[in-house]
């Protein structure tokens, strides 16, 4: 078997990988946190250091102006050969409320057989898995079968403006000149015919699965100015308006009484889904009662008509992310606040434009504010939905791969939420995206206690070990497959 001696140098250098993990896992690289740069800085330093000394010739850091450096590099096999680009991410998410973690967030800790800390999946742990992989094949002495570069951001958690800004420059020329953190010039060729990313889940635990296709996303930030300064609510209370109260109003305006989205023109461009997803979707939802157990709720609630996982794959969706005004500390003074907040997101149906929906978002807002108060709404992240050609030789390669390594064939599933940069690759690149990833629902990203279950991790360097090694199809230089 061609995979044998990389998944045998795996195993021996076990200890060893798996501590890299650790080292990786303990940098605080959040990017919502500007005290936090020096974290970007060296886990953007650990990942170069780390790509030349598995391989990997070119190693090249992309220094953007206000913003966290890319790591790219590349291995070019052959102009005769198909070109793999892997992306992910080395930032994280803050790690929220410490007393919730059982223990400290950047102290990486295995318990039982997962692997805890922030980062752990959403991304570093199922990104290293690809430098791992892609080790142990070059140090056996295996010929990769496609020429292999790598994508690495630091800003994916704040939308990903660097890269964005980078990736619209590669739509105006395929040759892209770059600044390294020396200030050194340098011109990268970043096309690609495939890019995989290593940072999705599956359904269900000893299930693999393929995500073919996330929901697009817009935000809109609300604010409500009511009086110049926070009143007394005895001395004022029945005389001017509560921005809490306006707030409260103009956000229970977004919903009707079913659960479908009361904004005018909502769901006029959302388009159909083809009927054997539909029918895929439909029959692996899981049973009513067992989702009730998981999410800790006494009922579901959505809109009428669809499935929990059409609700949350294929349709839209509108949320308040966090509401806020007045005193939020453990002793509130009786107050009339000043001014209130409120964040609102929409996970977007394919079909759905951001721009517009984000417009009429915004005039449905303005139209139920009352004249007693100020209101203003500011635009925040906005990506397309997404969707994968299923028809394409790279999932055919990625289901292979994945029967290799977990031992199943695997299923196709959507995911709900939304990945920024998906359309930009396919648009900018002309790149197909495979979403070959390795976590589970319950790794807790975002959220107190992230971890990454070891046997996924494992289980995923056989299937990407499996992944690097499988013949594609000769290309034309210049083509795409």
């Amino acid at each position: 078997m061609p995979h044998e001696k990389a998944e045998d140098y795996i195993k021996k250098h076990h200890t060893r990988m798996l501590q890299d993990l650790v080292d990786f896992l303990s940098i605080p690289s959040i990017s919502m946190e500007i005290e936090e740069r020096n974290g970007l800085y060296e886990a953007a330093e650990f990942l170069s250091t780390h790509l030349s000394a598995i391989g990997m010739p070119m190693v090249r850091w992309i220094a953007l102006e206000d913003a966290a450096p890319i790591i790219y590099a590349e291995r070019h096999q052959g102009s005769h050969l198909p070109t793999i680009l892997i992306y992910g991410h080395y930032d994280v998410q803050p790690p929220g409320k410490l007393e919730e973690w059982c223990s400290p967030p950047f102290a990486p800790e295995i318990r039982g057989q997962c692997l805890y800390a922030r980062g752990a999946s959403d991304d570093k742990g199922q990104l290293l898995t690809h430098l791992q992989a892609l080790e142990a094949v070059i140090q056996t002495g295996g010929e990769l079968p496609f020429n292999i570069k790598f994508l690495i951001e630091g800003e994916e958690e704040i939308g990903s403006p660097g890269l964005l800004a980078l990736l619209s420059r590669v739509r105006e020329a395929r040759f892209v000149d770059i600044i390294d953190e020396q200030g050194r010039e340098h011109t990268l060729d970043l096309q690609a015919d495939v890019v995989a990313i290593s940072d999705t889940p599956f359904l269900f635990e000893n299930q693999p699965a393929l995500c073919v296709g996330t929901r697009g996303l817009c935000g809109i930030e609300i604010t409500v100015h009511g009086p110049a300064q926070d009143l007394h609510s005895g001395g004022y209370g029945g005389l001017v308006e509560n921005p809490l109260h306006a707030l409260s109003a103009m956000i229970h305006s977004l919903h009707n009484v079913d659960g479908s989205i009361a904004v005018n023109g909502f769901y006029d461009d959302i388009a159909t889904v083809p009927n054997e997803l539909g029918s895929l979707i439909r029959q692996m939802t899981p049973p009513e009662d067992l989702l009730l157990q998981q999410l800790g709720v006494q009922a579901l609630y959505g809109e009428a008509g669809y499935t929990p996982l059409e609700r949350i794959w294929i349709r839209p969706s509108l949320e308040v992310n966090r509401m806020y005004g007045g005193d939020v500390g453990a002793a509130p003074r009786t107050i009339i606040p000043s001014v209130a907040h409120a964040t609102v997101t929409v996970r977007l149906a394919l079909g759905q434009n951001p721009a517009h929906i984000a417009d009429i978002l915004q005039k449905h807002l303005m139209s139920k504010a009352p004249s007693t108060v100020r209101v203003h709404t500011k635009l925040l992240d906005e990506c397309s939905a997404w969707m994968a050609d299923v028809s394409h030789v790279a999932y055919a390669h990625a289901v292979q791969a994945l029967a290799h390594g977990f031992g199943k064939e695997a299923t196709f599933i959507q995911m709900g939420g939304s990945i920024p940069v998906l359309a930009h690759f396919s648009e900018y690149l002309q790149a197909q995206v495979v979403l070959l990833g390795f976590g589970l629902p319950s790794d807790n990203i975002h959220a107190a206690n992230e971890n990454f279950s070891l046997s996924q991790r494992e289980q995923g360097l056989r299937t990407l070990v499996a992944y690097y090694q499988t013949s594609w199809p000769p290309v034309e230089k210049g083509s795409c497959l």
